[in-house]
């Protein structure tokens, strides 16, 4: 017989281990067969002989909940190079579902084409690597936005020393 991870990190969490029997704690769903936890008022809790020590099974649960909550399941990579980039005009990410030649924004469900979106890009690409002018415009305006920056943060230096005062 072959336990995998989470049968075992199942049976570890489990209070039988440290004495306790759970009964009437779940519940089946008639239509779907899925399971699910009763109200803890529903449940009968019985001593029986323990496995394990209470702290022994305490200090595991506490090494599983910390090693769980270090785990994050990898991001699925996008397909797209937009996916999750794009901006709709209402504000949301834009994604390509699956099998969809669109990306779909998932509040209005705007949609625009992969290929023009790809190719606006490649243009607006084409346009500042081959034009001083646009690329000139842009640092002129990147400029003047670390400009203002800098001057708010004077002005908050200037604020925060007062009310210091």
């Amino acid at each position: 017989m072959c336990f995998t991870s989470k049968t075992v990190t199942r049976l570890l969490q489990d209070p039988p281990a440290k004495g306790i029997h759970r009964g009437n704690y779940t519940t089946r769903n008639g239509q779907t067969n899925q399971c699910s936890v009763k109200p803890e008022s529903e449940w009968f809790l019985h001593e029986i002989k323990p496995l394990v020590s209470n702290e022994l099974w305490e200090e595991c649960n506490r090494i599983i909940d910390e090693s769980l909550c270090k785990q994050k399941r990898p991001a699925k990579k996008p397909v797209h190079i937009f996916s999750g980039v794009v901006h709709c005009e209402c504000g949301q990410r834009m994604y390509v579902p699956s099998n969809s030649p669109k990306y779909i924004c998932r509040g209005c469900r705007n949609k625009i084409v992969i290929a023009d979106l790809d190719a606006i890009f490649c243009e607006e690409i084409k346009g500042y690597s081959l034009s001083p002018d646009a690329i000139a415009k842009h640092l002129k305006s990147a400029n003047e936005t670390a400009s203002e920056k800098e001057r708010l943060l004077v002005v908050q230096q200037e604020e925060l020393q007062r009310v210091k005062k």
